[in-house]
């Protein structure tokens, strides 16, 4: 199977990451992509990685009755219901929520429905540890806070 990846409009298509594979894996090659519109265009801001390869996936079937099938499926998950989530992460969602910019109380009240702040019983001090430290975080007042530009809510 040869898969390719692309880019429409900005945003990036990987064919590989969605596929369903059928059977076991026997080889996964990467080789050079030629003649791709990306070589033959000069881009005025490349801040993109050009795609320059594609990808040629060899199956084996190892059984006569059963195939190994491996499915990619995507979820979408509440980061406040997660405990894995970095208070770095919950705090920038908060502030983004709250339109980037907001009281350490209104920061205090979105972050307080997180799962996180049960396990931490000084989540409040985490918070303000973290707006303190984040270089995406600025004081604009006392007890104010805000994200710092470019790192604001990046919507497609």
């Amino acid at each position: 199977m040869l898969i390719g990846d692309m880019r429409r409009k900005g945003a990036y298509y990987s064919m590989i990451k969605d596929l369903v594979w059928y059977g076991d894996l026997e080889a996964h090659i990467i080789k050079e992509q030629f003649n791709t519109v990306s070589q033959r265009k000069k881009y005025a801001n490349m801040n993109f990685v050009p795609i320059m390869h594609e990808h040629l996936l060899v199956f084996k079937k190892n059984d006569v009755w059963y195939v190994g099938v491996k499915i990619t499926k995507t979820e979408k998950r509440n980061l406040l219901n997660s405990k894995l989530v970095t208070w770095r992460d919950l705090v920038q969602s908060a502030l983004q929520s709250l339109g980037g910019k907001a009281s350490l109380n209104d920061i205090y009240q979105v972050v307080s429905k997180a799962d996180k702040t049960k396990s931490n019983t000084n989540w409040e001090a985490k918070i303000r540890q973290t707006l303190q430290m984040g270089k995406e975080f600025a004081s604009e007042a006392r007890g104010v806070w805000k994200l710092k530009e470019g790192f604001e809510l990046q919507t497609a």
